[in-house]
């Protein structure tokens, strides 16, 4: 498996961080969990890559499984 390149947004529309991940590939939509300054964060995936930056990444801790809708 190759190293993908996630560029994630905190808030919707936000500025995209770019994350590195080694496990199961992640795609556009997804929420991964990853470390910051102020503890562990679920952020949004905007984009997937396999092309590496020219500056160093953070890895993604996990791929968060998606919610079960709420019964109405």
């Amino acid at each position: 498996m190759s190293r993908q390149y996630v560029q994630a947004e905190f808030t919707k529309n936000g500025r995209a961080y770019t994350y590195h991940n080694d496990g199961a590939p992640a795609k556009p939509g997804d929420k991964v969990e990853v470390a910051t300054d102020r503890g562990k964060q679920t952020i949004t995936v905007v984009s997937v890559s396999t092309d590496a930056p020219r500056f160093v990444t953070k890895p993604i801790i996990r791929i968060v499984p998606p919610q079960p809708p709420e019964a109405a």
